[in-house]
């Protein structure tokens, strides 16, 4: 129930408002919510259950650290390789100097 909670409902309450979704704090806290309880759902999915319920370890986060340190590394790596703007873009003037209001 934990999970229901936590990975959908809540963080859908949260984030159902349009004001929500444009200011940074409650998306940032929706998002976070999501995020934890993914981990928690992995978590439970694929740790065996020895009858003492969730038992997380130190090397449990540090193997989360280092799968998440692997793949944000390959993803700085490869924004560094290419640009960010679409350089041959026949509109890019115009779109440097569109504000949304």
């Amino acid at each position: 129930m934990a999970i229901l909670f936590g990975h959908f409902i809540i963080p859908f309450f949260i984030i159902l408002s349009r004001n929500a979704k444009r200011a940074l704090t409650p998306l940032a806290v929706g998002a976070s919510i999501i995020l934890l309880f993914h981990f928690v759902m992995v978590y439970w999915l694929v740790m065996p259950y020895y009858g003492q319920g969730l038992n997380p370890s130190l090397a449990d986060l540090a193997c989360l650290m280092a799968v998440g340190g692997l793949y944000f590394s390959l993803v700085l790596y490869r924004m560094t390789k290419d640009p960010l703007i679409p350089i041959r873009d026949p509109r890019l003037s115009r779109s440097l100097h569109f504000v949304n209001a």
